[in-house]
């Protein structure tokens, strides 16, 4: 049964003051969106996600919250994601996004913390990205990892190098590694890739 959604979008700017200022700061902005999902027939529970969005002196803080009717009848968390993006010049942008997990007492714990960064130069782009996992008693563990090199080989030619790493034995391992070219001959778009996985560290673990 497909449900019926709404959203209702709060903007609001805050600023300092009125009147003009002779420092060149942007005053921060922030916005709100709600998305509330309800359905036309009974038994099934409605849900809404509110976004909220501040950003101010290169710095993005976005935080998602899904939310369903307690047993008093008001919204209550299900789950929070909050992802702080930063970025240093016009090369590099750090991001952190924390997920968070609610329970009955609605209280937020933390599930897992994932950092990334980006860091672009004349001609490549580079993103490296890692998560941690929160065990049962709470500790965030590492768990993966991602790192992507783009590089602009020539104009219209442009070459990708990714690695996978996963959590074994003795931390994290390559589990694969692709490489991809992509072209443009004559408004054509032409992509070669190959995929190696590695199997080497996982049989060692095995012996």
């Amino acid at each position: 049964m497909a449900g019926v959604s709404f959203s209702i979008v709060l903007m609001s700017v805050a600023a300092a003051a009125q009147q003009r200022s002779d420092t060149a700061r942007t005053p921060p902005a922030s916005a709100t969106t709600v998305t509330e999902t309800t359905y036309p027939v009974s038994g099934f529970i409605p849900f809404r996600r509110v976004e909220r969005r501040t950003e101010s002196g290169g710095r993005k803080v976005i935080i998602e919250r899904s939310e369903a009717p307690g047993v008093e009848g008001r919204w209550e968390p299900l789950e929070e994601d909050v992802t702080d993006t930063t970025r240093t010049g016009n090369a590099t942008t750090r991001s952190q996004r924390d997920v968070f997990y609610f329970a009955a007492q609605r209280k937020g714990t933390l599930a897992a913390t994932t950092q990334a960064e980006q860091e672009t130069r004349p001609n490549a782009t580079t993103n490296v990205a890692r998560t941690w996992l929160a065990d049962l008693d709470g500790h965030l563990i590492l768990s993966s990892g991602y790192s992507e090199e783009r590089r602009f080989v020539s104009p219209g030619l442009h070459q990708t190098e990714a690695t996978v790493l996963l959590r074994g034995p003795e931390g994290l391992r390559e589990v694969e590694r692709s490489e991809s070219t992509d072209s443009c001959d004559g408004g054509r778009a032409l992509i070669q890739s190959a995929v190696q996985r590695s199997t080497v560290n996982a049989q060692k673990a095995s012996d």
